[in-house]
């Protein structure tokens, strides 16, 4: 019985360690958003994808989508990069680099912030922006 008692417990805790299992850190749904500043910010979803050699993604899936260009994690420092064609929130399409840094690695629903910039001269800008990894996803 209790050899018994001790491999459903095992079993158990396989299963559970199994289930903890998430891939590379970037696979997901990410929600949140990017903008200049605290009242000026856009909605912004990413689907992330891992191949087994590279990661490849989509923003905003739907009619205004846009395909991520040149994703980079660097897993020394955990930062990531990527740039991207994105329609703001007044339908004009601004392409965007980005660099931030992912947090609370372990967790489901890990964290990337960090900045962007867009254009070059009067047609620049730049900000934040926040995203959190869905835990379902």
């Amino acid at each position: 019985m209790t050899k018994t008692l001790a491999l459903v417990l095992f079993f158990l805790a396989m299963a559970g360690s199994v289930q903890a299992q998430q891939g590379h850190p970037l696979t997901g749904t990410w929600l949140g958003d990017w903008g200049e500043d605290g009242d000026d910010r856009n909605f912004l979803t990413l689907i992330l994808q891992w191949d087994g050699s590279t990661v490849s993604g989509l923003a905003n899936p739907g009619p205004e989508s846009a395909e991520l260009q040149r994703i980079h994690l660097d897993s020394a420092d955990w930062s990531v990069t990527f740039e991207a064609d994105l329609v703001d929130r007044n339908g004009n399409t601004v392409h965007i680099s980005a660099r931030g840094t992912l947090h609370s690695i372990g967790s489901m629903t890990r964290t990337l912030n960090g900045t962007w910039t867009s254009g070059s001269g009067s047609g620049s800008g730049s900000g934040d922006f926040t995203l959190t990894r869905q835990s379902g996803a």
